[in-house]
Formats: structure tokens, C-alpha cells, sequence
């Protein structure tokens, strides 16, 4: 998994992508969280390349917000399950 957080153009870009979605056994593509905002500059530097060599390069938030509930009570019973039952975000709501 690759956090992005400053920012990085060009080919140092789309390098530092292309080193986290390297395959191996059981592991077909590494996540990218743009936590700075970089996807503009990803767009930028996806420009030189043919519109089907990028097809799905890139997903929208908005159609990774419905799942983020979901994916959240997973995450806590990874915790639960392990016996970690103390378990505080800070801003988030009280109810778990």
C-alpha cells in the first residue's frame, strides 16, 4: 500500500505507483491513498499514454464511499477477534 502524503509529479509519480502495484504470488494490485491530493498530478502524467492503456487507473471516491461502512466494521473485528475490545477514533461518532 502506497500513502501519498506531499507532492510528486511525473514520472516520479506514476514510478513510486508502479512499485507498489508490482504482482507476487496472492497479491494482484497495491492500493494508492492520495491523503494529499496528488490525483490531479496523476491525470497530468497519465495524459502521454492511450486512453485504454489507463482505462480504470484511477477510482472515484464517490464510488468508494458506500463500501467504507462495510470495510470499517471489518477492520474493528480484526480487533475484536484479536481481544481488543478498547477501540477509539478520535472524531468519530460514539456508536460502534
Amino acid at each position: 500500500m502506497l500513502y501519498l502524503d506531499r507532492s510528486i509529479r511525473d514520472h516520479d509519480l506514476l514510478q513510486a505507483i508502479a512499485r507498489v502495484n508490482r504482482t507476487c504470488p496472492n497479491k494482484h494490485c497495491g492500493p494508492v491513498v492520495d491523503c494529499y491530493g496528488v490525483g490531479r498530478h496523476l491525470k497530468e502524467a497519465l495524459a502521454i499514454y492511450a486512453d485504454e492503456d489507463v482505462a480504470g487507473a484511477l477510482t472515484s471516491i464517490k464510488d468508494e464511499l458506500p463500501v467504507l461502512p462495510d470495510r470499517h466494521q471489518r477492520v474493528i473485528a480484526v480487533f475484536k477477534d484479536r481481544g481488543i475490545t478498547d477501540i477509539h477514533f478520535p472524531g468519530a461518532s460514539a456508536e460502534r
